[in-house]
């Protein structure tokens, strides 16, 4: 391990406590925190459906290129013109999240539809999630089909049976995703580029997936080539979806490749039992979570998180840090290290004037 990188991790996360104001660790894809969205003004019924046909427009090489990835944001309204939505396309589905307190306006929606039906077709499937509307908290992160048909359930996804099922295509990775099960999808749109980097930089290495979710980067990792893989999450339905994402893309798994634990508690049997890796994710939660000892805090546990995983990498290494909240300091570590390569997003999600990038890799010599 070097320790100009342990030096620079430590000095960038101090930076962005000190600088920022926010918790070091959180998205450029807003809807992993969604309570920075509670106090968006809706906007009309105009402005919405003008902003939504001009973020299409601005997608067209995503549209002509949708045999080959049908996941992607469609339009992030706060960076194009219709704060409090966002919408993506999820194969031949559209999912519309409305952030606006109280909920998502009817006539607002009915025009989103039928904007939608005329790009995409009379029987394209829209579902809509209402983050801050009326209801129990498990009725806001469900959504719900708004229109089009049912959906078949492809016949190797063993998840299948769940409304709002399906199955995407991400340059030829393969994940389940949910329109109608729980806060999130199982996929985040906005890392796809990461994901990229990771199976383009996995050939022959052992690699580590901490905060793993639905295995996504794990799956990207072995589809690359990497000796061995091993995805660890406290939470027990992560594990069994990121199981379900390797069996679509035809992975073999055992105990090893999918593992339930706490991350500090992994990280220090690793090194007790001395292991090292040869590529590291980590991709923490951007809100402090519940756990059996303390949980996982991003402004108290971050720094700690990048240090012991730095403790755990074998020369020649390299450690992939995601950022769930928009910083202006994160990873900007200036001329002075150089260990970092700051990966960019795709078109789908624009870059905002003076903000950090939401991934960085840290290449160890």
């Amino acid at each position: 391990m070097s320790s100009r990188a342990t030096q620079a991790v430590r000095a960038v996360m101090r930076q962005d406590v000190a600088g920022s104001g926010n918790a070091p660790c959180a998205a450029l894809d807003l809807n992993r925190d969604p309570a920075m969205w509670m106090d968006e003004d809706i906007v009309d019924r105009g402005r919405l459906v003008e902003s939504m046909a001009q973020a299409w427009a601005r997608r067209s090489a995503l549209h002509a290129a949708v045999d080959r990835c049908d996941a992607y944001r469609l339009m992030d309204g706060r960076h194009e013109g219709a704060p409090g939505w966002t919408v993506d396309r999820y194969g031949p589905c559209v999912l519309v999240q409305c952030f606006g307190r109280g909920g998502a306006p009817e006539e607002l929606v009915t025009a989103l539809v039928e904007l939608f039906q005329e790009r995409l077709g009379a029987d394209t499937p829209v579902f809509l999630k209402e983050r801050f509307g009326v209801g129990s908290a498990r009725e806001r992160e469900d959504g719900r089909q708004v229109a089009g048909p049912a959906l078949v359930p492809a016949g190797d996804d063993s998840m299948g049976h769940r409304p709002g099922r399906l199955v995407v295509n991400e340059h030829g990775l393969r994940f389940g995703v949910d329109l109608s099960y729980g806060q999130n999808t199982g996929l985040f749109a906005d890392a796809r580029s990461a994901r990229a980097w990771v199976r383009a930089n996995s050939q022959g290495r052992r690699i580590l997936n901490l905060f793993s979710y639905t295995g996504a980067f794990g799956v990207a990792a072995s589809c690359g080539g990497a000796r061995s893989v091993t995805n660890v999450d406290r939470v027990r339905s992560a594990i069994e979806r990121g199981r379900v994402n390797y069996s679509l893309n035809q992975l073999e798994s055992d105990s090893r490749t999918h593992l339930r634990s706490d991350v500090f508690d992994y990280l220090r049997r690793s090194t007790r039992r001395d292991e090292s890796w040869d590529g590291i994710i980590l991709d923490p939660p951007p809100r402090p979570t519940p756990g059996r000892r303390r949980g996982f805090d991003p402004r108290r546990d971050t720094e700690k998180l990048f240090a012991r995983a730095l403790e755990l990498c074998g020369d020649g290494a390299w450690v992939l840090g995601m950022a769930a909240i928009q910083s202006p300091s994160l990873f900007d570590l200036g001329e002075q290290s150089g260990e970092w390569e700051r990966l960019p997003t795709e078109a789908d999600f624009p870059v905002v004037e003076g903000r950090g990038r939401r991934a960085a890799v840290l290449q160890l010599r």
